[in-house]
């Protein structure tokens, strides 16, 4: 039996050991306050931040599960909204990756 537990303990620490913080992208100081200011507090529940990776780069895109319009709060890292002619936009689209989602009033 101690030899089960010592092997899970082992497969744990490993598993643990591959997870950095590089698996996860900051969440920068400006996105709190920016989804203050554009999600009404009812809707939190349908609210979602998604972060991408196009190009080295880091883009959060907040959205409402009642809008129409994707992409229309899509931020760069120092919390710039972004403002891309329609062939970077279509590039990002084929391109970007996502890293993690997240409910948008954490």
């Amino acid at each position: 039996m101690k030899t089960f537990i010592v092997k899970i303990l082992i497969g744990l620490f490993f598993i643990l050991a591959s997870c950095s913080d590089d698996d996860f992208a900051p969440k920068p100081n400006w996105l709190s306050d920016k989804v203050k200011e554009i999600i009404e507090e009812d809707m939190c529940n349908i609210s979602t931040v998604t972060v991408y990776q196009f190009q080295d780069e880091y883009y959060y895109n907040i959205y409402c599960g009642v809008w129409s319009c994707l992409f229309c709060h899509l931020y760069d890292t120092d919390g710039n909204a972004v403002n891309w002619d329609s062939e970077t936009f279509t590039l990002f689209h084929e391109n970007s990756e996502e890293i993690e989602e997240f409910p948008a009033c954490e």
